[in-house]
């Protein structure tokens, strides 16, 4: 069960990204961008996020939020890399 839920984690995540990307283009902040497409998202890419989203609105920074989220779904292609802050460039996550 777990490994499904995983594989259809990771088909989802590419939308999701892109939908996260769209609405920063349109202007919204990080935060907004990622609570709306886990409210617009179906499960577990829906859920995974609203988790981290919420780890995050208790006082867990950024990449460390992202962090739990990638050792919870063990993925093996979302993984967090390089170092820094959500506030700097190239400190997002990728794709190995």
């Amino acid at each position: 069960m777990q490994k499904k839920r995983v594989e259809l984690f990771e088909r989802q995540l590419p939308d999701g990204l892109l939908m996260v990307s769209g609405s920063m283009r349109a202007g919204a902040s990080l935060a907004v961008a990622m609570e709306s497409m886990a409210k617009e998202s179906k499960p577990p890419l829906s859920q995974e996020f609203s988790l981290m989203l919420a780890e995050q609105r208790l006082g867990v920074e950024f990449d460390t939020a992202l962090s739990n989220m990638e050792k919870k779904n063990a993925s093996t292609r979302f993984c967090a890399t390089g170092g820094g802050n959500a506030h700097n460039a190239g400190s997002w996550r990728e794709f190995c």
